[in-house]
């Protein structure tokens, strides 16, 4: 039941009552149990808020740690070993899509495109450096 819903309720039961076909006790205990039923309602959407702000709060702590990375990792990633590497791109959520024509598309855990190369390179050639 919805708020509205339990608010409409007594208001019916308050029409009731003053029409004089409600006893006054009936009346009263009906209107206790609305009023829990509205206050769980209304504690139920607290809960509810304040666990959707926390998810929202943790996208956010999430995307800033990704962020961080992502401007970090460049510059030290070179230097890693493969196992580490590969460590990155998975908390990344690293993926490359190779095409058919040799162009290259990565995608990344923030969801935009991390880059997009659409030149195929020379044949035999490589994009990466060598090591």
């Amino acid at each position: 039941m919805t708020s509205q819903g339990l608010e409409a309720q007594e208001e019916r039961l308050l029409d009731l009552y003053l029409e004089n076909t409600l006893e006054m006790d009936r009346y009263e205990n009906r209107l206790a149990q609305i009023k829990q039923s509205r206050k769980s309602v209304d504690e139920e959407l607290a809960r509810i808020e304040g666990r959707a702000a926390r998810v929202d709060q943790l996208e956010r702590d999430r995307d800033t740690v990704l962020n961080n990375y992502s401007r970090i990792v460049p510059e030290q990633l070179d230097a890693l070993e493969p196992e580490k590497r590969n460590r990155i791109y998975k908390m990344l959520d690293l993926t490359v899509l190779a095409q058919e024509n040799g162009s290259l598309e990565l995608k990344w855990a923030l969801e935009s495109d991390l880059c997009r190369d659409n030149e195929p390179p020379p044949p035999g050639g490589s994009r990466t450096p060598d090591t």
